[in-house]
């Protein structure tokens, strides 16, 4: 079993073994035939003589080479038998790195998106009006408001669509109000301020987010203050409804700050 390490995988008390059996005539276990294996290893094994060849390296190399020999002999056998595993440890670090690498190209790609992403998708009102489909755009004015009668219009709203009544209010000071109702199902709502038509959607303003309505049950009614020559978007959003359209029917009203000319004082 000792001639299984072979060449230089012996251990020095095989070697010294083997060295003592063709030269037993001429050192005849003398004392200074001790002393000659140390000399014969460092030709013999390239690894002392890289290291050194003094008598006091090789007398800490023995336990070393010994165990290594040992180590050696019975690992042969192993790596041998496990020898289709080991090729199967640098596949699995070498498909842990590339998902490592997706990880951080993932981490990495999001936060640009993120940090364009929020300007824009800040308001759900404004990216419905920048993508949204648009069903029926019902523009008014102040004057048509104030004609508008005492009856409720109606205003369709087809299955994952919007419709628009934009308001243009020339004069700061109005208020608007609205009733509203739809059919069959509720109807969510939002009011958008833009302050001409050349603005961009981006630089619209949310007054009223986007609120989902029972107005299939009851009717919805509101009010805004102008503060603003602009135009007020009243948006009635049925993209949530896949399948189902609706029907909106409101009415609008306006009404003028009452101006005193001090006459009821005199």
């Amino acid at each position: 079993s000792k001639h299984g390490g072979k060449k230089e995988r012996c251990c020095r008390a095989c070697f010294q073994k083997l060295s003592e059996g063709p030269g037993s005539p001429d050192s005849s276990g003398s004392g200074t035939s001790q002393g000659e294996p140390s000399p014969a290893l460092s030709p013999a094994s390239p690894g002392p003589q890289a290291t050194g060849g003094q008598g006091a390296n090789t007398d800490y190399r023995p336990p070393d080479d010994a165990v290594f020999d040992i180590i050696t002999d019975e690992e042969l056998c192993q790596i041998q038998e496990s020898g289709s595993s080991l090729p199967e440890t640098p596949t699995e670090t070498d498909s842990l790195d590339p998902n490592a690498a997706e990880q951080d190209t993932t981490s990495t790609s999001l936060t640009p998106e993120d940090t364009e992403d929020m300007p824009v998708g800040q308001d759900s009102e404004i990216c419905l009006l920048k993508s949204g489909e648009l069903m029926i755009k019902v523009p008014l004015t102040v004057d048509e408001i104030a004609s508008f009668g005492e009856g409720s219009r109606e205003l369709f709203v087809r299955s994952s669509t919007y419709s628009l009544i934009p308001i243009t209010v020339a004069e700061a000071g109005l208020t608007i109000s609205w009733v509203f109702s739809s059919d069959p199902k509720s109807i969510s709502f939002s009011v958008v301020f833009q302050e001409a038509e050349e603005t961009p959607l981006d630089q619209c303003k949310v007054l009223i987010p986007t609120t989902r309505c029972n107005s299939h049950k009851e009717n919805i009614q509101g009010q805004l203050k102008v503060r603003t020559p602009g135009i007020y978007m009243l948006i009635f959003d049925n993209t949530f409804s896949r399948f189902v359209s609706k029907k909106v029917f409101y009415h609008l009203t306006v009404d003028r700050p009452v101006i005193y000319d001090g006459s009821d004082f005199m």
